[in-house]
């Protein structure tokens, strides 16, 4: 991990130490590995499946949370398997500055969480109209 990218991983966990104080747990320290952010996500290989199972179950929206708010950015954090690789994407970097200690991301090109795209979506009677102007677009960006 590069130090911008560990700075970020220490900032996380010390927002999830302040603000989630129930939830930090002395084990995302030492069991939790981050990898270099890619894609609009930054991924994190667990030691065991167990810990990947309980992390997106329980603590996702508050890594999520940290995440965004150190770095003012739409980023997210992905929970990897042990041994899983990360897809390679658009490299996202990020800028610590020396104003004022404030963080600045950019990213080579625009990314969505993987997870999130159309071929995942389940269409439904109540969300289909929604669908459709997302798509739409999507299809035709700025039209």
């Amino acid at each position: 991990m590069t130090n911008p990218d560990r700075k970020v991983w220490d900032d996380v966990l010390t927002h999830l130490r302040t603000h989630h104080p129930t939830l930090f747990r002395k084990w995302f320290e030492d069991e939790l590995e981050p990898l270099p952010l890619s894609g609009g996500t930054l991924p994190v290989r667990t030691r065991s499946s167990v810990h990947r199972v309980y992390l997106n179950q329980n603590c996702l929206d508050q890594f999520n949370d940290a995440i965004r708010s150190i770095t003012g950015a739409l980023l997210s954090v992905r929970f990897l398997e042990p041994g899983e690789r990360v897809k390679p994407s658009a490299r996202v970097v990020v800028d610590h500055g020396a104003s004022q200690g404030s963080v600045a991301c950019t990213e080579t090109s625009l990314s969505v969480n993987p997870d999130y795209g159309f071929l995942s979506f389940v269409e439904g009677p109540t969300n289909r109209f929604a669908r459709a102007a997302a798509q739409a677009v999507a299809d035709a960006p700025g039209h």
